[in-house]
């Protein structure tokens, strides 16, 4: 009997138990994706249901000090979420403590999508208002007894800093960072982790790689912190990103950088023109230009530009910059047309000493009017005219750190960004740029800017809220298509969907490795969530120098691993073959790709390899050699700036530049370093600057090519066709992509290859076709005149038919095979 009794004792336990775990434990799944949070512990698990495997295990969340697995009791709920980002279900995860306030952990998932989206809240149960500085969503292991061979982790820094492919045990990055491993051959693991919406916070991912798992950590920090009062529930506008099911590492970021675009309502388009810098234009150690940095300076030098004829492949943009340095007053704060006119010698001039006049007479002569101001510098006659519109309504406030202007580097702090006369002020500020047309400006010295002591007339604002409420004037007063540059901004992508480019940068004008590379490895951003600024380019700056391949290396470069063009040298002071090269940069690509560094994860600091994918049998391959003997390049653009005036330090010259080999598999998988073609295909390559016909390669094979010293060769790469297709035309750097309307189409009917293609008035406008085992019989065109070229080389016939037209005009042609 006490055996029975016993049994059933131990049954009830079991029950209890068991009834518990279900109350206490809840999953979140979809068909890839299943979190399992343990009301026990605090803490939770994420597996990658495709094999199974846990992934992430003992995940903690906190705010503030307050952590998930001290001692808090946990109810949940679900929701059904129908976004910007998918259709899914949310998890609502809440800790309760006695004597304490409440944390939210919300985790979503989508329908069919790889990753999890996670966001915090907190419920303040007490008598008062708390600050809430910082919060984890998670903070646990990774990849727990997984091999760790080939292990490499990407930054995803911003700015100036240093972006690179590391594989240390230890890695903290502003925004996000991809950990991926293993074997060459096999499937691989990619873990991208970061932050997704931007608002009132700062984003930091960290990861430590111990000996059989890594540990893992997503952060938000604001130094102000968000104010919740008593007895209110908050939920924090700052989410994040986790995706581990995403295994090829280029797929992973790629589909983070989108998810980030839409996410963040990011929108770039407008903007596919160079824009020309007054400041580096006229600088003895860069442009060493006349000074043209005022209003009647750029109508002279945009009369210059029409006379060489480079307007006639597209408008550019014309940056007036008025940076006067004067202590204590200046432009700053006021930003109006009476300020602009005094300082500097004035930089609007009579009779175009309004913004608005100067502006139409830009766009008069063809040009695109941009502006310049310094953030948040402070004039001291504004913030004495209105003490309200201060920080602190207190003109005198003395910045408790550093991070001033000039050389009083803890000086009072200048204007208030969500003050509402501020506010107010700044809105007419930008009716005025508007009213002349503006379509971009630049923030100079951001850090200016980022409030870290407070002092807000909207007591629920954030440093980082604050920060953004600057470029979110700038965005919404110029309007859509307006070009809002960040300068090297310092705190992360806080103003991602609001600014549309980020410099990165010093003061720079010279193309090398480490500039390139900065935004090469950032290429899932590029032209998605923002558009990188290298700074000017200026032919006379280049390695090697003094050479064509110098300058086209500088061009293409810059055009494939930027999203921006800018010039440092008066047009008319080039020559007229720099111009030329120039101009086949000429519209800016502005879809929402860049190429990808193919060889970035091979253990070289400087990626050789880029891959633009037009279309799937339509790539852009580019080999860029940086070989030096000796000498190593400099990590950052401070060797090239105002350096070169300094005569106690050495501007960097190379030794020597190297020929070099590059070569890619081209079939092998992207993850392998290879360009991932069809094994089973062929594929025509075709040189752009050297005009030269490269090959009919099989993928199955290695493509390889001897660089000359500083040389990017820029190849299209197409799939073969069992009939005539055209390879590349001599226009623009994407052979034809941008230069005709529509991809050339055949008509088998009548062996027609057909195309419409934009020619540039007096000047020639090339076509390369591949015979591909027929003859070409006729052209068939109009309002333009046309000559072909027959060119039998390794084994393809190719034809070269030359079109020209006297006036820019977009010209239809059929040829006709037989």
């Amino acid at each position: 009997m006490m055996k029975y009794i016993n049994n059933v004792i131990c049954l009830f336990l079991f029950l209890n138990v068991s009834c518990q775990n279900s109350i206490k434990n809840s999953v979140l799944e979809n068909s890839l994706v299943k979190v399992d949070f343990n009301g026990f512990t605090g803490n939770y698990s994420v597996y990658d249901k495709r094999d199974g495997s846990l992934v992430i295990s003992n995940a903690s969340f906190s705010v503030n000090e307050n952590v998930s697995t001290d001692g808090y009791q946990f109810t949940f709920s679900k929701n059904k979420v129908n976004d910007i980002i998918g259709k899914g279900e949310m998890l609502v995860i809440k800790g309760a403590k006695k004597g304490a306030s409440s944390l939210i952990l919300e985790l979503s998932l989508f329908k069919d999508k790889t990753f999890l989206v996670l966001n915090q809240g907190i419920e303040n149960n007490e008598d008062s208002a708390l600050v809430v500085k910082k919060f984890t969503p998670i903070n646990g292991v990774a990849f727990s007894n997984f091999s760790f061979e080939n292990y490499k982790t990407l930054d995803g820094d911003n700015g100036q800093k240093l972006t690179q492919v590391t594989s240390g045990k230890s890695l903290k990055s502003s925004n996000n960072i991809l950990v991926t491993f293993g074997k060459k051959g096999a499937r691989k693991h990619a873990l991208v982790f970061g932050g997704l919406t931007y608002n009132e916070f700062q984003k930091f991912a960290e990861v430590d790689k111990l000996d059989k798992y890594l540990n893992i950590k997503l952060k938000a920090s604001d130094p102000v912190g968000k104010l919740v009062d008593a007895h209110t529930s908050y939920v924090f506008k700052d989410k994040f990103y986790l995706d581990f099911a995403t295994d090829n590492r280029f797929e992973a970021l790629d589909k983070y950088g989108k998810t980030l675009k839409i996410a963040n309502h990011v929108d770039l388009r407008g903007i596919d023109y160079p824009v020309l810098n007054f400041w580096y234009c006229y600088k003895d150690f860069f442009g060493n230009g006349k000074f043209r940095n005022n209003s009647l300076g750029v109508i002279e030098e945009l009369e210059e530009i029409k006379k060489t004829g480079f307007l006639k492949y597209g408008p550019i943009a014309l940056r007036l910059e008025p940076d006067d340095y004067a202590n204590p007053n200046n432009q700053q704060g006021w930003w109006d047309d009476k300020h602009w006119q005094m300082y500097k010698g004035g930089q609007l001039l009579k009779p175009l000493e309004t913004i608005k006049k100067w502006g139409e007479k830009v766009q008069e002569l063809g040009g695109i009017p941009y502006f310049y101001c310094q953030t948040a510098r402070r004039s001291n006659d504004y913030c004495t005219t209105y003490p309200e519109h201060t920080l602190f309504n207190n003109p005198l406030a003395k910045r408790s750190n550093g991070g001033g202007f000039g050389k009083n580097k803890k000086g009072f702090w200048s204007y208030d960004f969500t003050d509402k006369g501020f506010i107010s002020h700044m809105n007419d500020v930008y009716a005025n740029l508007k009213s002349g047309g503006l379509k971009g400006i630049k923030f100079d010295y951001p850090f200016t800017g980022w409030a870290y002591d407070g002092g807000f007339e909207d007591k629920y604002a954030t440093t980082t809220s604050a920060y953004r409420n600057i470029y979110r004037l700038a965005y919404e007063g110029l309007g859509n298509g307006s070009d809002v540059q960040e300068r090297i901004p310092p705190f992360g992508d806080v103003t991602l969907g609001l600014s549309t480019t980020q410099r990165t940068e010093g003061d720079c004008d010279w193309v090398y490795p480490g500039r390139i590379t900065k935004t090469g490895l950032r290429w899932y951003k590029n032209r998605v969530v923002t558009n990188y600024d290298h700074d000017p380019i200026n032919p006379y700056h280049i390695y090697p120098a003094n050479t064509d391949r110098g300058w086209q290396t500088a061009i293409t470069m810059t055009y494939l691993t930027s999203g921006r063009l800018e010039v440092g040298k008066y047009l008319e002071e080039m020559t007229d073959k720099m111009r030329y090269d120039l101009s086949r940069a000429v519209p800016l690509f502005t879809e929402e790709k860049s190429p990808r560094p193919l060889d970035a994860f091979s253990g070289g600091m400087y990626p050789s390899i880029y891959d633009l994918e037009l279309t799937p049998s339509w790539h852009i391959l580019t080999f860029y050699n940086h070989k030096i003997e000796k000498q190593k390049w400099p990590k950052n653009s401070y060797h090239y700036g105002h350096i070169a005036k300094d005569p106690n330090k050495k501007q960097f010259e190379p030794n020597k530049l190297l020929p070099n080999t590059v070569s890619v598999l081209l079939s092998d998988k992207t993850d392998d370093g290879g360009l991932g073609l069809d094994a089973s295909k062929k594929y025509h390559i075709y040189d752009f600057w050297n005009w030269k016909y490269l090959g009919n390669h099989d993928a199955n094979s290695k493509f390889s090519q001897i660089l000359e010293p500083g040389e990017a060769r820029i190849m299209a790469v197409h799939e073969v066709k069992n009939r005539p297709q055209f390879l590349s035309t001599n226009r623009h750097l994407l052979q034809g992509y941008l230069d005709m309307e529509k991809q050339p189409s055949w008509r088998e009917n009548n062996k027609t290859l057909s195309g419409a293609s934009k020619l540039i008035g007096g000047e020639d406008y090339k076509i390369i076709i591949a015979s591909n085992g027929f003859n070409l019989k006729m052209i068939d065109i109009k309002n333009a005149t046309y000559k072909i070229n027959k060119k039998e080389t390794l084994s393809e016939l190719l034809y070269e038919v030359v079109l020209h037209s006297k006036v820019n005009n977009t010209i239809s042609w059929h040829a006709v095979f037989e």
